[in-house]
Formats: structure tokens, sequence, C-alpha cells
């Protein structure tokens, strides 16, 4: 009989990947596949991906809970416009794990309010501060 383990560790490689595409300016949708294809998921593969964004970015569940019902639509704008912002949010905890910057440090949050690269690398404000 297989052991079930209570408490699983995410694995270290897939975290700081999931960080290294956010911080160079990544979709939703990309971190979706990234932790689908690394663990050998399908595309309707849900609880791993929500195991994954929340360890690799300090997000709670009811934040990233979204995705369910955004998994294999296209509404890819709708999701990117909310969980990226959170990932943002949230960049100082989870850039100083691991990340290499070199310099360009893409998702941040401070004084100025919090910002995140889109696909195509323009930084955009996800703070009403700014």
């Amino acid at each position: 009989m297989q052991q079930l383990e209570l408490n699983p560790l995410p694995r270290e490689d897939i975290l700081l990947d999931l960080r290294a595409f956010a911080v160079r300016g990544t979709t939703v949708r990309e971190l979706v596949r990234l932790v689908q294809t690394r663990l050998d998921y399908g595309p309707d593969a849900l609880i791993p991906v929500l195991f994954y964004l929340r360890h690799a970015f300090n997000l709670e569940l009811l934040e990233i809970l979204p995705i369910r019902e955004w998994l294999g639509s296209e509404r890819d704008n709708e999701i990117d416009g909310l969980i990226l912002p959170l990932i943002a949010r949230n960049g100082t905890a989870w850039q100083d794990n691991g990340v290499p910057r070199n310099g360009t440090t893409r998702v941040t949050a401070g004084d100025e309010g919090a910002w995140v690269a889109n696909r195509s690398g323009t930084e955009v404000a996800t703070d009403s501060r700014v």
C-alpha cells in the first residue's frame, strides 16, 4: 500500500522557475502550463497548479481560486488582471528566494505602488496608488 504524505513539499526547481517567469514578465496561462508540464499533468489539472502558485508567490487559496473557473477558457485578460497584481503585491517576499535578478527586477511592490510586467514586457501598474 502506498504511503500518503500529509505535508508534501513543492519542488524547489518549479518554484524557482515560476518566480523567474514572473520576474521576466509572464501570463497566468504560462505559469499554469509550466506547472502542468513539469509535473506531467494534463491541461485540466488544477490542484497542483494552485498548490505551486500558493507556495511560489505567498498567495492565499481564496485569492487564486478564480483560476478554477478560468481553466479551459480563453479569458486570459481577466485572469491576468486578477492574479498578476497579487503576485506583484507579494513580490518583495518571494523575489528574495533565489530568483536571479541580473539587475532587471520586473515585479516590485513598494511605496510607489505595485508593478508587474505583462507578456509584452511593458510594466503595468497594479495598484491604485500609482
